[in-house]
C-alpha cells in the first residue's frame, strides 16, 4: 500500500475517516472506514431490503454473525455485496490516484444500504449520497499527530 494516508470515497464524498449509521448498537446498520497503517479497513452491519442482517465485517473480516446466502463477489480491486436475491448492495473498489501530495489508494464505497426495518438509510452513488441516519467524516492530521476532525454531513 501507499506510505501516505489514503482517502475514502464514499458516495462521491472525500475523507480520510467515515462512519455511517449506529456502530455501538449490534441490531443496526453501520458502516465505517480509516487507514491502519496505509490500508483501509473497514467495518459493517448490512442488512436486506427485507431488513435481515446479510453480514457483519470487523476490521475487514467477517464475523461469525455473518449469514451465508449473502454473494460476495470478488474483482481485481475490490469486492461487491449483493443480497439472497442477486441485488447488489455495496460495492468497495480500492485504486491507486494520483494526488498533488503524490501517488494515494482511494476506496469508493458505493450501495444502497437498509436497517433493520428494511428501510433505505444510506445511498452512495458517484452523483453523491442520500442519507438517514447519523454521518460523520473527516481528516487524519499526518504531521500533527493521528487526530481526526469530524464534521457531520
Amino acid at each position: 500500500m501507499a506510505d501516505k494516508a489514503g482517502f475514502f470515497n464514499v458516495g462521491s464524498n472525500l475523507c480520510q475517516r467515515f462512519v455511517a449509521g449506529w456502530p455501538d448498537d449490534p441490531g443496526r446498520f453501520f458502516l465505517c472506514g480509516e487507514h491502519i497503517n496505509g490500508k483501509p479497513v473497514i467495518s459493517a452491519r448490512v442488512f436486506s431490503h427485507e431488513g435481515e442482517m446479510i453480514f457483519e465485517l470487523m476490521a475487514n473480516e467477517l464475523t461469525a454473525r455473518s449469514l451465508p446466502v449473502y454473494r460476495r463477489i470478488g474483482f481485481h480491486n475490490g469486492w461487491r455485496i449483493a443480497d439472497e436475491h442477486n441485488r447488489e448492495v455495496l460495492t468497495i473498489e480500492t485504486t491507486l490516484a494520483d494526488t498533488a501530495q503524490g501517488s494515494a489508494y482511494v476506496t469508493t464505497i458505493n450501495g444502497e444500504l437498509y436497517d433493520h426495518d428494511g428501510n433505505r438509510v444510506m445511498r452512495a452513488t458517484a452523483r453523491g449520497t442520500q442519507l438517514a441516519c447519523p454521518f460523520a467524516m473527516g481528516w487524519a492530521q499526518v504531521a500533527g499527530g493521528d487526530t481526526l476532525t469530524v464534521r457531520a454531513v
